[in-house]
């Protein structure tokens, strides 16, 4: 068994990729606001430094200035970029680049790339392919690509290259970006500090707290109705110092930072920014705290999920609801603390099946790698609603696995995992959390999880059909649904097998057994002149054995008569007291019944209804084997109306 959810619906993790991939920038986070800006210039330009310069004055640069950075400056990266075919300026880059290191300081950097200035051969394939899987990690994995001539990226680039680009940019964050952004958080801590020191200060957030106070000049409402914050504004100011200290991983600080910010968001009704802040409250809390309790930080997200939903206005609310839903989710997971994952997963948004259909699959995951032991009742609970989400989201294929896998998981859990699973767990309740071996945990749970099935175990067999869980609510859903659905698909054949299944549960209400026999008989008429699988016996689908009514083959007795015929033999054996003899099976010495062309035979069968419901009978027919006596041991079957009876 996979260690890792992901393994077991890699659908989900392309959902998350392609969730994060369309994050756009938000104005109640900082997060996705520029830190810097880079600005390259090629080595072949004649006057680089007044390149550079044009860049940093360009338009699009100004925009970005324009938004404001409370109170600190815009961090610059100058980089020259020098092409290696351009072997003219091979002589004069190093002294370009020493007047742009002189006038820009030491935010200034060298690259030099297509050092390979004759074409890759096909001895260096290898390294091609290495090089082209830089960017092949990028192409879309969900929508498919348009036909388009191939191109070849990178044919000048080596190796070489490709470690200096990465050494540029490492180059770039260590010296430049997080020096930046550790000043950009003393001037932020100094700049809010001075807001709230003295007695003055107290005083005015005090009463502004209570008084519901702020001024106008610091906030704004967008067009979606919310209200927010300008960028110089205290609140402002607050929210990017904890999103900075985020960032450099100081995670205490950036906690005691957006608590701070989340009491001025709470009294000025600033419901967005404070259902982020409250979100990254919990980020913190799983990222910094080693031990804490579930209350400490599942109630903060799940206020943050309830705030986004109900109290926002934006259109984006449903989007962030899902986002802090599945940042809450990897946190736990990370941590293994697989048993807070369900509710954690059932209280995001649910305004499609198929996020539906994703968040349940994975709840029910969660149930079976919880520990000591995982619980898979719950699991075949939740993926059954995952199931029916998946069904209403018209993906029937993984509709089908998930019913599948209860079947499976339901059949292979040991006989203690029964016991354990019928005692009521409080799972949900006040629990302690604390640090655990990752190489423990992995022990226990594949110790502990029963398997899933793989695509080959999931398809249908007759085994699969007719075996039972001991728990019938569930085969007769899981027999009913896999029924339907392949009637749907017109698969005749394994719809029979399905519906027959069904017939066998006597704790059925009525009521639904009723449906059933309804649905197998529409499913016999569709499929009557369609059906080519063979069952039981050899018996052709035209000839189908049905489980209803019940004949007990001991019961059954031959009984003829040399002086009576038909009924009025019958009545006589029961008159005088004595009973039809019985032909074959019995462990005594056998009786010889010989009859004559033409003479009537009795045969006596006790027929049961296993049902709660009434079956009418009509028109029935003995099947007769006939064996040849003496040496020819053949065998003749015909069917004959040898026995007609209305009832």
């Amino acid at each position: 068994m996979a260690d890792d959810i992901s393994t077991w619906a890699p659908w989900y993790t392309l959902f998350r990729q392609q969730w994060v991939g369309d994050m756009q920038p938000s104005e109640h986070e900082t997060f996705m606001h520029p830190v810097g800006c880079l600005l390259v210039a090629s080595g072949s330009e004649a006057d680089p430094i007044g390149a550079l310069r044009a860049l940093q004055t360009s338009a699009a640069v100004q925009r970005v200035l324009a938004c404001g950075d409370g109170g600190t400056k815009m961090l610059f990266y100058y980089m020259l970029l020098h092409d290696g075919r351009d072997t003219a300026a091979l002589q004069t880059i190093d002294l370009q680049f020493d007047q742009v290191r002189k006038t820009f300081g030491q935010n200034s950097a060298l690259l030099k790339i297509n050092t390979n200035t004759d074409l890759l051969g096909a001895a260096d394939a290898g390294e091609r392919i290495k090089i082209s899987s830089i960017w092949s990690s990028d192409i879309s994995a969900t929508r498919p690509l348009a036909a388009q001539p191939e191109k070849s990226y990178g044919e000048m680039l080596t190796m070489r290259d490709v470690a200096a680009l990465r050494d540029a940019v490492k180059l770039m964050l260590v010296r430049s970006v997080v020096p930046h952004m550790q000043y950009v958080i003393r001037v932020l801590s100094d700049q809010t500090a001075s807001e709230r020191r003295g007695i003055t200060g107290r005083l005015f957030s005090a009463g502004r707290r209570y008084l519901n106070t702020t001024k106008a000049e610091n906030t704004y409402v967008g067009a979606d109705g919310e209200v927010y914050y300008r960028h110089k504004s205290p609140e402002a100011m607050l929210r990017k110092l904890a999103d900075c200290s985020f960032m450099l991983k100081d995670y205490r600080f950036a906690q005691s930072v957006y608590q701070i910010a989340r009491r001025d968001f709470q009294s000025e009704k600033a419901w967005l920014c404070y259902a982020g802040a409250q979100e990254m409250i919990g980020v913190c809390k799983l990222l910094w705290e080693v031990q804490t309790t579930k209350a400490e930080f599942d109630s903060v997200f799940e206020d943050a999920v309830s705030t986004y939903v109900h109290k926002t206005r934006t259109p984006r609310r449903h989007f962030l609801a899902v986002r802090c839903t599945v940042v809450y989710y990897e946190l736990l997971k990370h941590h293994r603390f697989y048993m807070f994952a369900p509710g954690a997963l059932l209280r995001g948004p649910s305004f499609s099946a198929s996020l539906t259909a994703l968040l349940n699959e994975q709840a029910a995951y969660s149930y079976l790698k919880a520990v000591p032991r995982p619980n898979v009742r719950k699991f075949a609970f939740y993926a059954m609603l995952a199931s029916q989400a998946f069904q209403r989201a018209h993906m029937s294929d993984l509709a089908n696995r998930c019913l599948h896998m209860v079947r499976v998981s339901l059949k292979s859990r040991p006989q203690e995992q029964i016991r354990a699973d019928s005692d009521d767990e409080k799972s949900h309740g006040k629990a302690t959390v604390e640090a655990k071996s990752p190489t423990r945990a992995s022990m226990d749970e594949k110790a502990a999880a029963p398997s899933l099935p793989t695509t080959d175990e999931a398809s249908v067999d007759k085994v699969s059909v007719t075996a039972k869980t001991k728990w019938t609510a569930i085969d007769s859903y899981i027999n009913h649904e896999l029924g339907r659905q392949s009637m749907a698909a017109h698969n005749f054949d394994e719809a029979f097998q399905y519906f027959m299944a069904l017939m066998g549960d006597e704790k059925t209400p009525p009521k639904l057994q009723s449906k059933y026999l309804q649905e197998l008989l529409q499913l016999f008429l569709e499929s009557s002149d369609q059906l080519t699988g063979d069952y039981d016996g050899g018996k052709q689908a035209s000839a189908i054995e049905l489980s209803i009514p019940s004949i007990d083959p001991q019961l059954v007795r031959i009984i003829m008569s040399p002086e009576l015929e038909g009924e009025d033999a019958m009545l006589e054996w029961r008159l005088d007291g004595s009973s039809p003899s019985k032909i074959g099976g019995g462990s005594g010495p056998q009786l010889s019944r010989c009859c004559s062309v033409g003479e009537v035979v009795a045969v006596l069968l006790v027929v049961t209804n296993p049902l709660a419901i009434g079956v009418t009978l009509s028109n029935l027919t003995l099947e007769c084997a006939f064996e040849a006596s003496g040496d020819a041991a053949a065998t003749e079957t015909t069917v004959d109306s040898a026995l007609d009876i209305s009832v």
